[in-house]
């Protein structure tokens, strides 16, 4: 299988498929529940713009940076599979 081909299943697949994995599981759905609080309480407090600007650029950093690591492991990890797959001859 070719790499791109790998790789758009694997987006496909991450888009849809992980989405709604990820929304049964109790960890995340807490972790986003505290995000929420977090940011209730982060709008309460009395911050000028600019340290508004400057926690938002920090945040919004770290989650892209985070999503394309998650991104990238997951298409990792979905390589690995359909190489280990081809290993045992079990697809071409």
């Amino acid at each position: 299988m070719s790499e791109k081909i790998l790789n758009i299943i694997a987006e496909c697949l991450m888009d849809k498929e992980l989405y709604d994995f990820i929304s049964k599981d109790e960890i995340y759905l807490k972790g986003d529940k505290k995000i929420e609080e977090l940011t209730i309480q982060l709008l309460e407090m009395d911050l000028s713009k600019e340290v508004h600007s400057a926690v938002n650029a920090l945040i919004n950093a770290y989650m892209m940076n985070c999503t394309r690591y998650s991104r990238l492991a997951y298409i990792k990890g979905f390589k690995d599979s359909a190489a280990l797959l081809k290993e045992m001859n079990l697809i071409n």
